[in-house]
């Protein structure tokens, strides 16, 4: 295959190159060997197989493929695609690939409509667009998804907001909650304090997993000298 791979490129003839395309999906990519090609061949190839690939439904990876080629025509349409069938996380990996900012925003703003938060947090976090973050962590604290909340303020980096977020969650014995509030928020004094949480508790294992994060060593190495690895996994109720 290999061979007559060279010959068409030392004939130039793109257009008999794109015959390989299938046979090139069938192997895989990644067993195809094309140093013979000059980089305008061989990007024209891997568009023709990114595009084939798309058609026959491996999206994934067909964008991998476009975009290895910097190819951000042929992603933004793969994105107005999924836009239009309502694949929003799929058109939003599309888009992010192609640094399609714009349409990011527009996705984002349609996922917040249809309240597809997840989605909307995606788009706007790949668009870099702090403001609409805000919004979004702010909506979703009021309607106490504190989960998506603490996704926004990590990508934000809002430690105020994270440390407010893990001690609503403490209060509401929301801990595996509190626990991802204060580790985004690097709160040494939060997970401390779960570390106590659970240690009331006798649940050791979860205990000793937060006073590491809290980095406090005193508490660590008394759990450690006092209880065996088959204690940790006992619940001291």
């Amino acid at each position: 295959m290999v061979g007559t791979i060279a010959e068409y490129s030392k004939s130039n003839d793109v257009d008999g190159i794109k015959e390989l395309v299938p046979a090139i999906i069938r192997k895989g990519l990644e067993n195809i060997n094309m140093t013979m090609f000059d980089e305008e061949t061989k990007t024209k190839l891997l568009d023709a197989v990114g595009e084939e690939m798309f058609r026959k439904g491996m999206v994934k990876d067909a964008m991998k493929v476009l975009s290895m080629t910097g190819n951000k025509k042929k992603l933004e349409e793969i994105g107005d695609y999924h836009v239009g069938i309502g694949l929003f996380g799929t058109a939003i990996d599309a888009y992010a690939l192609a640094n399609a900012r714009e349409k990011l925003i527009y996705t984002g703003e349609k996922c917040l409509r249809n309240g597809s938060l997840s989605d909307a947090i995606k788009a706007f976090k790949n668009a870099d667009h702090k403001e609409k973050l805000i919004e979004v962590g702010d909506w979703c604290i009021q309607r106490d998804k504190v989960d998506l909340a603490i996704e926004v303020y990590s990508a934000l980096n809002n430690t105020e907001k994270l440390v407010m977020l893990g001690n609503r969650c403490l209060e509401q014995n929301m801990l595996a909650s509190a626990g991802n509030a204060f580790e985004a928020a690097d709160d040494k004094k939060g997970l401390s304090k779960l570390g106590d949480i659970f240690l009331k508790a006798g649940v050791l294992v979860m205990a000793l997993k937060y006073y590491k994060l809290s980095g406090n060593d005193l508490m660590v190495e008394f759990i450690k000298e006092n209880f065996s690895e088959r204690d940790l996994e006992k619940i001291y109720a």
